[in-house]
């Protein structure tokens, strides 16, 4: 499985990315609800087929507080350059023992250290 960061997305529904079709085929996505709600705040075309989309696949758990600081704490993760949503997908493909598929640097290399797959570009 795979959870899929905001850049892969936004490119996906920009110019259609082969890989993400296969996978949503294929069963093979999860769909964090944040990544979803950031999407929906930004120019998202087509808007509502995409929300449609985004909303069908399998969800993964919003965590609370306790376990964010928690992750964050224990993983040394504070000033690392990472946002919120980060943390969350970071979270979420551990609890998952889902692959994480992300554009951003920083968020990569942080999901390599901490030993999560990550999926190359």
């Amino acid at each position: 499985m795979i959870v899929i960061d905001t850049s892969v997305w936004a490119d996906h529904f920009r110019r259609a990315e082969p890989r993400v079709a296969v996978m949503i085929a294929e069963a093979d996505v999860f769909q964090h609800p944040f990544v979803t709600w950031e999407l929906a705040v930004g120019d998202l075309r087509p808007r509502q087929r995409a929300l449609l989309l985004l909303r069908s696949l399998p969800a993964v758990a919003v965590d609370d507080e306790d376990i964010f600081l928690t992750f964050l704490e224990e993983r040394k993760l504070v000033a690392m350059g990472l946002g919120f949503i980060d943390v969350h997908l970071l979270i979420a493909a551990e609890r998952c023992g889902a692959a994480l598929w992300t554009r951003d640097r920083r968020l990569r290399e942080q999901a390599t250290k901490l030993g999560l797959s990550c999926i190359d570009d």
